[in-house]
């Protein structure tokens, strides 16, 4: 099934801009700092870092014409959500994977005279650090040769973090201006545009709010920091972290710690063994590295084990179906599901792409040209932990292939 992206509805711009646009400058306390926007005019793309939900809604709040985003094609798969989007003109994109219909598409909005939306990150940070920008990105900016304006949210990710139950009322600053004109992208290589472009996304939240200290209050704060922490600094295991209202324990040693409303963690009667989500994020993934490549002499043994979890399957474009219950299990190898009727599905690495984590709650990968969602019934439950090991075997077996080569 191909899609052809719709111009956005110009009433319905209006009327989110009239409704939306204020509610969210009110509720999260918005400031707009404006560069240099002087004589723009469609077509251009707009660039932007993504650390919130409310992110396309925020950047849409200082462009008159509508934006045509470019959205996850996850999103499109139920009939009355594809409409709703097709309203928005939104561009569907396969995430973690190379989408020649969606540059296709990208190439159509523009030659219509209207405006795009990109978030070079792919996805939504987890830590309030800019995840990896896509260097396709910016060779893309170049073919398209239009005005490039980029949005650089601060607080953003801390009004309401990717992994949080609940958001916080707090403040977001929000930096904004041309970063290309068509001159410039006419001028400058691709490796000048990348850049150029990751130094206007880049961020990280922890380091701005050691300048403003602003509090973020709001209700359970710590709620759900088991989908982006899953491994113990105390005792070392994983899965074993719980979060109720604004502590986060470990099942296994106790340790607990306390998520306050600046952001940072504190430990009752002495210091918590990282300050940020940031640092305790950075920390597992070097840890999950360790174990990943003991695994890889080992490969017997899984890297996680997850119960209780439910295996869809579908199509582009069509809505997802259920196949079984039963358990997942990371190999270094291989994914592996063993229904509640001992029926194994292997799915070898090797041949899986699109690995992503879909919201906050499920992982989503394709083998061999099939979609394929994991649901897991605790809500406690990392789905994020399988995205993040699957690029971590991937990069250390790229570098083994390197360290061949030389």
């Amino acid at each position: 099934m191909t899609y052809r992206v719709k111009r956005a509805s110009r009433i319905l711009n209006r009327i989110l801009k009239k409704t939306l646009g204020p509610w969210l400058v009110n509720r999260y306390r918005i400031e707009f700092i404006e560069g240099n926007m002087r004589d723009l005019k469609p077509p251009f793309v707009v660039i932007g870092n993504h650390t919130n939900n409310w992110d396309p809604f925020i950047l849409s709040c200082k462009i008159s014409e509508p934006i045509h985003f470019v959205t996850s094609v996850e999103q499109f798969r139920s009939r009355s959500m594809r409409f709703l989007l097709g309203l928005a003109g939104c561009i569907p994109k396969t995430k973690a994977m190379s989408d020649a219909a969606t540059v296709k598409s990208l190439f159509y909005v523009r030659n219509r005279g209207d405006v795009v939306g990109i978030f070079p990150e792919g996805k939504r940070c987890w830590d309030g650090k800019t995840e990896e920008i896509l260097y396709p990105t910016a060779k893309v900016l170049k073919s398209m040769g239009v005005p490039v304006v980029s949005f650089l949210l601060h607080g953003a990710y801390l009004s309401h973090p990717r992994w949080a139950l609940t958001p916080r009322r707090g403040k977001i600053q929000v930096n904004y201006g041309i970063l290309f004109t068509p001159e410039e992208l006419k001028t400058l290589s691709a490796d000048e545009i990348y850049e150029r472009m990751c130094a206007a996304l880049k961020t990280n939240e922890f380091r701005w709010q050691e300048e403003h200290m602003i509090p973020f209050v709001g209700e359970r704060l710590a709620e759900r920091l088991e989908r982006v922490l899953f491994l113990c600094p105390k005792c070392r295991k994983t899965g074993r972290l719980l979060s109720r209202g604004d502590t986060l324990t470990c099942l296994s040693c106790g340790e607990t710690v306390r998520y306050n409303q600046y952001g940072y963690f504190e430990k009752e009667g002495g210091q918590p063994h990282f300050k940020s989500v940031l640092e305790w994020n950075q920390w597992q993934l070097r840890e999950l590295a360790v174990i990943i490549r003991e695994r890889m002499e080992d490969l017997g043994r899984p890297i996680f084990e997850d119960r209780e979890v439910t295996l869809f399957t579908g199509q582009r474009y069509v809505a997802i179906r259920k196949l079984r219950r039963g358990t997942l299990r990371l190999y270094a190898d291989r994914l592996e599901f063993m229904g509640r009727d001992n029926h194994r599905i292997t799915f070898e690495l090797s041949r899986m792409n699109g690995v992503s984590t879909h919201l906050s709650d499920w992982f989503d990968f394709y083998h061999e040209g099939k979609f394929h969602r994991a649901a897991f019934k605790d809500p406690h439950t990392s789905a994020n932990k399988y995205t993040e090991a699957y690029d971590i075997i991937k990069r250390l077996e790229q570098e083994e292939r390197r360290a061949k080569e030389e």
